[in-house]
Protein backbone atom coordinates (compact mmCIF):
# COMPACT_ATOMS: atom_id res chain seq x y z
CA UNK A 1 0.00 0.00 0.00
CA UNK A 2 1.23 3.49 -0.81
CA UNK A 3 0.10 6.80 0.60
CA UNK A 4 0.87 9.61 -1.84
CA UNK A 5 -0.72 13.01 -2.14
CA UNK A 6 -2.82 13.29 -5.31
CA UNK A 7 -1.16 15.52 -7.85
CA UNK A 8 2.35 14.90 -6.48
CA UNK A 9 4.93 13.87 -9.10
CA UNK A 10 5.22 10.42 -7.53
CA UNK A 11 1.44 9.99 -7.82
CA UNK A 12 1.54 10.93 -11.50
CA UNK A 13 4.39 8.49 -12.11
CA UNK A 14 2.50 5.69 -10.37
CA UNK A 15 -0.50 6.26 -12.63
CA UNK A 16 1.63 6.47 -15.77
CA UNK A 17 3.35 3.21 -14.87
CA UNK A 18 0.04 1.49 -14.15
CA UNK A 19 -1.43 2.73 -17.43
CA UNK A 20 1.62 1.55 -19.41
CA UNK A 21 1.24 -1.96 -17.94
CA UNK A 22 -2.48 -1.98 -18.72
CA UNK A 23 -1.83 -1.02 -22.35
CA UNK A 24 0.90 -3.58 -23.02
CA UNK A 25 0.36 -7.17 -21.95
CA UNK A 26 3.92 -8.21 -22.82
CA UNK A 27 5.30 -5.38 -20.70
CA UNK A 28 3.06 -6.42 -17.82
CA UNK A 29 4.30 -10.01 -18.16
CA UNK A 30 7.93 -8.88 -18.09
CA UNK A 31 7.21 -6.89 -14.91
CA UNK A 32 5.50 -9.87 -13.31
CA UNK A 33 8.46 -12.11 -14.19
CA UNK A 34 10.88 -9.57 -12.74
CA UNK A 35 8.89 -9.28 -9.52
CA UNK A 36 8.77 -13.05 -9.08
CA UNK A 37 12.51 -13.38 -9.70
CA UNK A 38 13.29 -10.55 -7.27
CA UNK A 39 11.01 -12.04 -4.61
CA UNK A 40 12.93 -15.32 -4.84
CA UNK A 41 16.32 -13.58 -4.77
CA UNK A 42 15.68 -11.00 -2.08
CA UNK A 43 13.55 -13.00 0.33
CA UNK A 44 12.35 -10.61 3.03
CA UNK A 45 14.72 -7.79 2.02
CA UNK A 46 12.11 -5.25 0.92
CA UNK A 47 14.75 -2.64 0.04
CA UNK A 48 16.55 -5.01 -2.34
CA UNK A 49 13.24 -5.99 -3.92
CA UNK A 50 12.29 -2.35 -4.50
CA UNK A 51 15.74 -1.42 -5.78
CA UNK A 52 15.61 -4.35 -8.18
CA UNK A 53 12.49 -2.92 -9.83
CA UNK A 54 13.80 0.65 -10.10
CA UNK A 55 15.57 0.35 -13.46
CA UNK A 56 12.59 -1.39 -15.06
CA UNK A 57 10.15 1.23 -13.78
CA UNK A 58 12.41 4.08 -14.92
CA UNK A 59 12.73 2.56 -18.38
CA UNK A 60 8.95 2.19 -18.69
CA UNK A 61 8.34 5.77 -17.60
CA UNK A 62 11.01 7.01 -20.01
CA UNK A 63 9.52 5.12 -22.94
CA UNK A 64 5.98 6.24 -22.14
CA UNK A 65 6.65 9.93 -21.44
CA UNK A 66 4.27 11.00 -24.19
CA UNK A 67 1.37 9.27 -22.40
CA UNK A 68 1.81 11.23 -19.18
CA UNK A 69 0.26 14.48 -20.37
CA UNK A 70 -2.95 12.96 -21.72
CA UNK A 71 -3.87 10.70 -18.80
Amino acid sequence: MHLIQAGHQRWTEQLRFRDALRRDGRLAQRYEDLKRRLAEQSGHDREAYTEGKAEFVASVLGKHDHFGSSH
